[in-house]
C-alpha cells in the first residue's frame, strides 16, 4: 500500500507546474497515527453523477479518488500539509 500510495503521489507531483529546469525534492513519512476525510456518500454521488454526465461506465475505467489528510508533504525544504 505505501508503494502505491508512493508512486500515485509521484505522478500527481511530477506533473506539478514547477519549473522544467529544477529538481523538485519530495519527502514524506507516514506517520504511525494520521487523520483522513471520510468518503462521504456526498462525494460518491457527486463522482458518479460525472461519470454518467460525460456517459462514462464506472466498471470500464481506472480512477482514483483523493482524500484530504494531515500527513505533510515537505517540498523544496517546505512543508506543505493537506
Amino acid at each position: 500500500m505505501r508503494n502505491l500510495f508512493i508512486i500515485t503521489l509521484f505522478a500527481l507531483l511530477s506533473t506539478s507546474k514547477a519549473p522544467a529546469s529544477g529538481l523538485q525534492k519530495f519527502e514524506f513519512e507516514i506517520p504511525s497515527s494520521f487523520i483522513t476525510e471520510e468518503y462521504k456518500s456526498d462525494l460518491q454521488n457527486w463522482r458518479l453523477s460525472l461519470l454518467n454526465s460525460i456517459g462514462y461506465n464506472e466498471t470500464k475505467i481506472n480512477e482514483a479518488v483523493f482524500l484530504k489528510t494531515d500527513i505533510p508533504l515537505i517540498v523544496n525544504g517546505y512543508e506543505s500539509i493537506g
